[in-house]
């Protein structure tokens, strides 16, 4: 539930609104505050609460309900680190009212018709929010929600209460931080050394440790109270005179505290205080060194951003600021783009919990004065010269096109200006995305060159840097570094000039030399698909839908059932790593930086996906229908005109070292996956993490090309996918001309893989454990995975039914397994349960997942298995069924959930797994005809001890 919000759209106020007055704007003066929407029911109580209710007409079924508490990490003091976190956990475990821990009571929740993910809570920097949405009918439901959330105001907070949930605090960080928690220690020291309002975590451990209950329960009773809460409502309903009423009835008995402590100080004192500088080493971990790279953060305070965030010249300028910083680093994007590039530089708009516009340079070691010096010419070039009118109007037509085409009829829209107006005291008027059109719309390039001018600056007012251990740059002083800086910055600067971007991908004489080839029809259409064969064997599927329905795009998918597999086993990682380093090279004449200059231009700017996998190769892409000419010349090249770069490889290698130590995803978490698939013999994954970074050093260039052109040049193994709002009139012409081209060289080469002998699956049970060590990783791990895992040989993979009962098996099983950290006294944050079908591998995988403390692992790994012998022996509750099935399996097989991706998938996996082809009104009857006592059947024929392997990972972790 913890989330640091990082990127608000507006900017923070410093004294924030409680008792909102209207007040008529003066004409003329856009610097005084905005009266609120006037399509907002707004009212405040005589013991402070407001609220907010927001009628709008939507085709969602459930009204949004949300209760802030204007307090969060601004408001804790040094020793009372994630006290309003911790607070944010207990409000759903001890609301007198709530006997059942609201996060799982499927009894309660079903009866109301709420699911489970409707209930929730999150911590930001200056407030706490909970939620609780449901079906906008149940008055019910509404009364249960305010109920809880008056329950709020009385905790029934204890020493006992407050320990227990010391555990999942600590489990929670390590979860999310857990592959670099030195780094991430590192970072919100320097922050907090800049900024008074962040807290440095580097001490997390201890003070989560030793703190008092007794303190925290005193920081509750300081800081929950009416007069720093509001309730906003919004949904599809017009009694707004009721709900009113009701809200009133609730809440007027709240006692207010008669004084209002605020949060926003500590803005104040950053905004008025000394300029900060300030150096840090990188820890290493294992003695493993982490990337070789200097990092620079670079802080321009704002100060308007607080005096104005209240008036339409505040949202003026957030609009402003917007463009601005997207302007800046698209200059700082090209600048950087070159093969192995020494530098990167990216800048952020002024926060609303951080009134400073902030760059991040990212410099290799012994790099960084030069990459300083890049940053801030173009800085000074913006400031000094401004942007040209093509700039200008391309971003500024996007940012015009956000604004005119927001759908107000998302609640999710009027959540975020509500909270932001509640949180910072944002301005939210009435017609507000329409005024800021028609500013934006006649605004000049003059006028904004003038705020540019006016705004950017080389010089930072704060300096941080987080550099290698013993690296020289770990020694810089304030006044070698700011003398520096001034010393570019006083150098003289020439105007930017815009890089040319190509006209087109192929030239006309090369698109008049390429023959419409013909075509065989292969025979009537078959669920709304129509096949073809074109003449050089290029396999066709079209499937058009309603444009109406699904818009004027055309997404494409061909395949092959050839890949990795076909070669040596020491080809591998040249082999699935071939399609990402011919991305990094480009195609043609073109270098990757070149065609994303054309690409930007189109609908399809990410471009496409050769991929290849263990039994696979292929292709991805998604384009609107005016550009689909475009799309598959593109698709064209990457068949036939692959560019082969020495520098290009190098820089993937650079860019693949870089990805494994800052990774997007957990790179623990991968790691075990990596594990577990690897000792169960299922291939069907490609790796990441560090099997893929160890991949590396594995990889050769020349055979990584010759794979690739072996895989993609038979086009007779392809068979393309075609799914959106077109007419097969429409598109065959342009798939005879570039697909009907593709080289058919398949008597040059043969797929050497031999006829794959019965893969046994491991006779259980078993209980495997790895440790960081087996992996040569580069982290430390504070806990334990874990996982129990049933993998069984599907006797009919074709069997539709039983690929549903499964995933209603782990979906149940999902919810059930809470009870670890609700019901029991674990310190556990993160559990999960799945269950699925792998069409790849043919097999059904049950798995129970979750992370928790080394010395509570064998108590957990016994609680895990009673819980799969309960299910088969009792089966699961009527409640938690009706639940599962009607807030998560319902709407995921559900008509009106069928995303164009998700249509396309189902046509996939029919021609490429031969999954029957079955209606979703099939599907959904059904769902509906099972019963609890189908999957305790289901639970009985795959759960069985010969199926079941244990899987546990951590820092030399060794078990009985």
């Amino acid at each position: 539930m913890k989330k640091i919000v990082k990127n608000f759209m507006f900017l923070t106020c410093a004294v924030f609104l409680m008792n909102f007055t209207v007040i008529n704007a003066q004409s003329g003066n856009s610097n005084i505050p905005l009266p609120l929407d006037s399509s907002i029911k707004y009212g405040r109580l005589s013991n402070g609460f407001t609220y907010y209710i927001k009628h709008i007409e939507s085709p969602s079924k459930k009204l949004k309900m949300r209760l802030y508490v204007k307090v969060g990490y601004y408001s804790q003091e040094s020793d009372q680190m994630d006290f309003a976190h911790a607070l944010e956990h207990l409000a759903f475990k001890t609301a007198k009212d709530f006997p059942v821990n609201l996060l799982d009571d499927p009894v309660l929740l079903s009866r109301l018709g709420v699911a489970k993910d409707d209930v929730f809570g999150q911590t930001s920097t200056l407030y706490t929010w909970y939620s609780f949405d449901i079906p906008f009918e149940r008055e019910d439901a509404f009364d249960t929600a305010l109920l809880w959330f008056y329950d709020i105001l009385d905790l029934k907070l204890n020493s006992d209460v407050v320990n227990k949930e010391k555990g999942p605090l600590k489990q929670e960080l390590v979860f999310r931080q857990g592959d670099d928690l030195r780094g991430y220690f590192t970072k919100t020291k320097l922050e907090s050394i800049i900024f008074p309002c962040r807290q440095d975590y580097t001490n997390f451990f201890e003070l989560n440790k030793n703190f008092s209950p007794r303190e925290l329960i005193q920081f509750y009773k300081e800081w929950y109270h009416p007069e720093r809460m509001a309730l906003v409502i919004v949904g599809d309903t017009t009694n707004i005179d009721g709900i009113e009423g009701r809200i009133k009835s609730r809440f007027s008995s709240l006692t207010s505290q008669g004084k209002f402590k605020s949060a926003s100080h500590c803005i104040n004192k950053y905004l008025n205080s000394r300029d900060r500088f300030v150096v840090l080493e990188r820890p290493t971990s294992k003695g493993i060194p982490h990337e070789n790279s200097v990092e620079m953060f670079l802080y321009m305070r704002d100060k308007e951003t607080v005096s104005l965030c209240e008036s339409l010249e505040g949202l003026k300028r957030e609009v402003l600021w917007d463009v601005l910083t997207r302007m800046i680093n698209q200059r700082f994007q090209e600048v950087s783009n070159n093969y192995n590039s020494s530098f990167s530089a990216y800048v952020s708009p002024p926060l609303f919990d951080w009134p400073a516009y902030q760059i991040k340079v990212s410099a290799d070691t012994g790099k960084e004065k030069v990459a300083l010096k890049k940053v801030v010419k173009v800085l000074k070039q913006a400031r000094e010269f401004g942007f040209d009118q093509k700039e200008f109007e391309k971003f500024k037509n996007e940012k015009l096109k956000a604004l005119q085409h927001t759908d107000t009829t998302n609640p999710g829209y009027w959540l975020e200006k509500i909270q932001n107006h509640i949180g910072y005291g944002a301005a939210l008027p009435s017609h507000l995305n329409r005024d800021l059109s028609q500013w934006l719309g006649d605004l000049s390039l003059a006028e904004f060159n003038a705020f540019s001018e006016k705004y950017v600056s080389e010089i930072p007012n704060d300096i941080g840097i987080i550099a290698p251990s013993g690296h020289e740059s770990s020694s810089y002083t304030q006044e070698q570094f700011r003398s520096y800086i001034h010393q570019i910055a006083n150098a003289g600067v020439s105007a930017y000039i815009v890089p040319e971007v190509p006209e087109y991908l192929l030239s006309s004489k090369e698109v008049a030399n390429l023959q419409l080839n013909g075509y065989l029809n292969k025979g009537p259409v078959k669920n709304g698909v129509r096949e073809l064969v074109l003449a050089n064997g290029v396999k066709v599927l079209l499937q058009p839908l309603e444009p109406t329905v699904k818009g004027r795009r055309v997404m494409l998918h061909g395949f092959s059932s050839y890949g990795a597999s076909c070669f040596p086993q020491e080809d591998y990682f040249s082999a699935v790593n071939a399609p990402s380093i011919v991305l990094n090279a480009g195609v043609g004449e073109m270098d990757k930086f070149t065609l994303d200059r054309f690409l930007a231009n189109t609908s399809f700017w990410q471009g496409v996906k050769p991929y290849i996998k263990y039994n696979e190769s292929g292709i991805k892409g998604e384009a609107s229908l005016k550009d689909f000419e475009e799309l598959l010349q593109l698709v064209y090249l990457y068949f036939t005109q692959p560019r082969n770069d020495h520098r290009a490889f190098a820089d993937w290698q650079t860019m693949e070292k870089k990805r494994y130590f800052n990774p997007g995803y957990s790179l623990i978490q991968e790691d075990f996956n990596v594990a577990m698939n690897e000792s169960i013999r299922d291939s069907s994954k490609t790796p990441l993490g560090t099997k893929r970074y160890q991949g590396l050093k594995l990889t050769d260039m020349q055979v990584a090309y010759k794979i690739y052109r072996q895989l993609y040049g038979n086009a007779s193994d392809f068979t393309f996918l075609f799914t959106g709002g077109f007419s097969a009139e429409e598109v065959i012409p342009l798939l005879q001309k570039y697909l009907g081209n593709l080289p058919d060289r398949s008597n040059g080469f043969l797929c050497s893989k031999k006829k794959k002998k019965e893969k046994k699956l491991l006779e259980g049970p078993l209980y495997i454990q790895f440790s960081t060590e087996d992996f040569g990783a580069s982290y430390n791990m504070k806990s334990v995975r874990y996982s129990l895992r049933f993998v069984t040989e599907a006797d009919d993979p074709a069997n539709w039914k039983e690929h549903i009962k499964m995933d209603i098996l782990g979906t149940l099983m999902d919810s059930k397994i809470h009870e670890l950290r609700f019901n029991e006294e674990a310190s556990l944050y993160d559990m999960r349960a799945m269950a699925k079908f792998n069409k790849e591998s043919m097999n059904y995988d049950f798995q129970m997942q979750l992370d928790c403390v080394p010395e509570e692992l064998e108590g957990l790994r016994k609680k895990c298995k009673e819980m799969v012998s309960e299910i088969k022996k009792d089966g699961f509750s009527q409640q938690r069924f009706n639940e599962v099935i009607q807030h998560r399996i319902l709407p995921k097989y559900s008509a009106e959930r069928q995303s164009l991706n998700k249509v396309q998938s189902k046509t996939y996996n029919h021609y490429r797994y031969k999954v029957p082809w079955v209606s979703t009104s099939e599907i959904e009857y059904y769902i509906k005809s099972l019963v609890p006592k189908d999957i305790q059947k289901t639970a009985q024929k795959y759960l069985k001890d010969k199926n079941l392997t244990e899987f546990s990972f951590g820092d030399d972790i060794r078990l009985p």
